[in-house]
């Protein structure tokens, strides 16, 4: 299949991409184009203008430092795959990364570019909101904004960032050594969209758990935090029996998302599971 026609725009420079924004009707922002252009060839979305980002420098930012992790809008999936930091945060992105697609996709794919598309499936966007991270986005009056995870997702491939924004890079807090974590996620065949996946980042006081997130994704409509699964974990050691009560939680406590081909109640199993070994993976 192929897409409607388009006018198809590069710009050089944050600037010349904003004035193109603002100037043009039904604009869609791309950098690697994975989502959307595949969605453009099966008529899932006919924007009358395509502006390419891919080319803009200081948008390929990505380094780690004692307090910070910093992702450009340019960075894709895998250079987080194949990146040889020593950081904590970047080490667990990258066994994340392995789930992402096919290695074509990961190649040309964006960290950034998977965040502003808000599929419910996306390994990044659970990430996001269990990891605490924060969103910069840059408007018309050329002034950074940043949106907190816990505000940034509002429905399926429906985000907070305004229709004359662009979204630049994404920052998160380095993780400390008291902090552990944990992602499992159960999708039908290698590289299918996830039925269910979990995020789990759990602050640590010894054996106890004392704060943290344990992040659904996949199964709902956003990723959500799972609020009455980690407050219940608070003050407990982790075990297998605490990890699996838990995941009970977990499960009946999310609004599903409908899906012609999983019912309810199989989801709301695999919600179960995938939050069980995702705990079980901090411990």
């Amino acid at each position: 299949m192929k897409a409607s026609n388009f006018l198809y725009l590069k710009p050089k420079s944050l600037d010349e991409a904003l004035a193109y924004l603002a100037a043009n009707e039904e604009p869609r922002i791309i950098a690697g184009g994975q989502s959307l252009v595949a969605a453009m060839n099966m008529k899932l979305a006919q924007p009358e203008t395509i502006i390419d980002i891919g080319e803009i420098d200081g948008l390929n930012i990505f380094e780690a430092t004692s307090n910070e992790v910093h992702i450009g809008a340019l960075v894709t999936h895998s250079e987080i795959e194949f990146s040889k930091s020593s950081s904590k945060l970047i080490s667990f992105l990258k066994e994340v990364s392995k789930n992402i697609a096919h290695t074509p996709i990961r190649s040309k794919g964006t960290f950034c570019g998977a965040v502003a598309n808000s599929d419910p499936a996306s390994e990044w966007c659970s990430c996001l909101l269990a990891l605490d991270g924060s969103v910069e986005v840059i408007g018309q009056d050329r002034q950074k904004r940043i949106v907190d995870s816990k505000e940034f997702f509002i429905a399926p491939y429906l985000t907070n960032i305004g229709f004359d924004e662009i979204l630049v890079s994404i920052k998160f807090p380095e993780i400390n050594k008291h902090t552990k974590l944990g992602f499992n996620e159960y999708a039908r065949r290698a590289g299918d969209y996830a039925i269910a996946m979990c995020v789990s980042k759990l602050d640590m006081k010894g054996e106890k758990v004392v704060d943290g997130n344990i992040v659904i994704g996949a199964a709902t409509e956003t990723p959500i935090i799972a609020e009455k699964a980690k407050n219940f974990l608070k003050g407990k050691r982790l075990s297998e029996e605490t990890s699996w009560e838990a995941a009970i939680i977990a499960s009946e406590n999310i609004s599903i998302l409908p899906d012609i081909d999983s019912s309810e109640e199989y989801k709301r199993d695999i919600v179960k599971a995938v939050t069980y070994r995702s705990l079980l993976a901090c411990s």
